[in-house]
């Protein structure tokens, strides 16, 4: 979770109050063994300038989420990473996503709770 705080406010300049843990994926378990951890920032604000590292580049184009369907569907959005942090939201949006804690295990009381 403060991995995610610090790189929205570094790469994009926002931040925000209320945090949701929606999932993790491992980009490429074949020959990694990294996870890929989705969170949800609500309330996001810009606060400040962007902040990139080195050799880092960085675009934020805002977009409503009612059009993340026809943005990955047209091509426009092709990240494999940000298309399945798109399928978690539109899960928790459907009521078919538990609440889950960083270890990918459901709350024990469930509810929609925000982390932060």
């Amino acid at each position: 979770h403060q991995a995610a705080v610090r790189e929205l406010s570094e790469e994009t300049g926002f931040t925000a109050d209320r945090w949701r843990y929606l999932g993790y994926v491992e980009p490429n378990p074949a020959i990694q063994v990294n996870r890929c951890h989705t969170f949800l920032a609500l309330g996001a604000k810009k606060s400040a300038a962007p902040r990139f590292e080195g050799t880092e580049e960085c675009r934020l184009v805002l977009r409503p989420y009612r059009l993340a369907e026809e943005l990955v569907a047209t091509g426009a959005i092709r990240h494999a990473l940000v298309i399945a942090g798109l399928h978690w939201e539109a899960l928790r949006r459907s009521g078919a996503l538990a609440d889950r804690e960083p270890d990918g295990a459901p709350h024990a009381l469930g509810g929609g709770r925000p982390m932060g």
